[in-house]
């Protein structure tokens, strides 16, 4: 098994280092089959979450952990080469419920195959001891998790945003830009949606092939307008699981 120097890193001096990027190689080697229809699904979805932990999971570190990584960018080392694998436990419910979200990857099925990639890995660091405990049980129930909701996710927002196609080129003033709203109530054709300030926005009309979608809790980026006693949404950005 590949291990990494012990040097420019953070991690427990009672073991032996290795790198998030030596368990991704070392997992990808382990379940390598030839069949590119399973390996490459497998290496993408692997390629995405270091690509997310080497882009942002630094603005959760520590101020030890801030300066060591300060230090090792300095020697042209990536995240997944400073660190090892408490990390990995510590992203992945950023990694699956806001990164992939705002990837926009395509059909639902693409990003249940990442989610379930990243079960697998999981499931794999759990099995050679890697990581243990509460962390590693709270990495699997994210990843399962993913794996259901961000399909239905991205179905919601293609749907509304089939149905906010009939606003477009209509006068926008009126239009009220909501930002991340999370649903506060969910009927069988209408949703609340709760804004970072003011009250709950509602009731808002919502086809019920889109209802089945959504889940209280979830935010929406939106924007809506209010006709008669009802409101819509006529913009859609981003809807994020929880």
């Amino acid at each position: 098994m590949k291990t990494s120097s012990t040097s420019g890193h953070v991690a427990d001096s009672s073991k032996e280092f290795i790198s998030i990027q030596a368990l991704v190689d070392n997992y990808l080697e382990e379940s390598f089959t030839s069949k590119p229809a399973s390996d490459k699904p497998r290496q993408e979805a692997l390629q995405l979450f270091s690509r997310c932990l080497n882009e942002y999971a630094y603005l959760n570190l520590s101020r030890e952990e801030a300066e060591a990584y300060r230090n090792g960018r300095l020697d042209g080392k990536t995240f997944c080469q400073l660190f090892g694998p408490n990390k990995i436990t510590a992203n992945i419910k950023y990694f699956a419920f806001t990164f992939l979200v705002c990837q926009k990857l395509g059909s639902p099925s693409v990003l249940e195959r990442v989610a379930k990639v990243l079960e697998q890995f999981c499931k794999w660091l759990a099995a050679k001891n890697f990581v243990s405990g509460d962390d590693m049980t709270q990495a699997i129930w994210c990843a399962v998790k993913a794996g259901k909701d961000l399909p239905r996710a991205s179905r919601a927002e293609f749907l509304i945003a089939k149905e906010c196609e009939q606003y477009k080129g209509r006068d926008e003033r009126h239009n009220r830009k909501l930002g991340n709203s999370v649903i506060s109530r969910i009927e069988s054709h209408r949703i609340w949606l709760q804004p970072d300030s003011g009250k709950a926005i509602g009731p808002i009309a919502i086809s019920p092939k889109i209802i089945e979608h959504l889940d209280a809790d979830w935010e929406i980026d939106c924007a809506v307008r209010q006709f008669g006693k009802e409101w819509r949404i006529v913009e859609i950005g981003n809807i994020y699981p929880q």
